[in-house]
């Protein structure tokens, strides 16, 4: 068991480094091809959301949504939409929150419907941060019958957005099982 248990945390550890490198790699990356005379660093960034590594694409995918560059968010919704590995696509999500851009609402209550529940989680709260009230139908749902995450981000994003027409859907809220559901909708 203890040979057993030492390769194990060998590979574990292995991982988690290979993930810093990669990480450092596309912090170095993104520095070098940043030429300020010539094109941001969205636009040379975006050419690694084609890798083949999705901790490269994920890692892209977050520094996209920190430069909060518009140009950007075609790139993004493309990766929401079509990303076969789920932490890119909530990612993508995620990003699309932190920038802001009012396009992004359509493919983020899309979204919603996703099979992933962390993806289905960081539409909503990115639809909270662009606050439209177009969306509240669609987040008032996901307070019933989606699991904790969910309900818990679906909350919060209603809480955001500020909408009456919300209200009695949050006060039905405040009885959830969960306590974590019950606490972002006393928020």
């Amino acid at each position: 068991m203890k040979k057993k248990e030492i390769i194990h945390s060998c590979l574990f550890l292995g991982f988690i480094v290979l993930c810093l490198i990669i990480t450092l790699q596309v912090q170095v990356l993104a520095q070098e091809k940043v030429k300020p005379d010539q094109i941001s660093g969205a636009q040379c960034l975006t050419q690694d959301l084609k890798s083949w590594n999705p901790v490269i694409r994920k890692q892209t995918v977050v520094a996209l949504g920190i430069l909060k560059d518009k140009s950007a968010v075609g790139d993004l919704v493309k990766c929401l939409r079509e990303d076969s590995y789920p932490k890119v696509r909530a990612a993508a999500a995620s990003a699309l929150g932190e920038i802001g851009e009012p396009a992004a609402v359509e493919p983020l209550v899309i979204a919603l419907k996703d099979w992933d529940a962390d993806t289905r989680a960081e539409a909503a709260l990115a639809l909270g941060k662009l606050k439209s009230l177009a969306v509240v139908d669609s987040l008032m749902l996901m307070l019933k019958g989606y699991p904790p995450s969910n309900r818990t981000a679906a909350a919060k994003a209603l809480g955001e957005i500020g909408s009456t027409r919300s209200s009695s859907a949050l006060i039905t809220a405040l009885d959830d099982w969960d306590d974590e559901v019950r606490a972002a909708t006393a928020i």
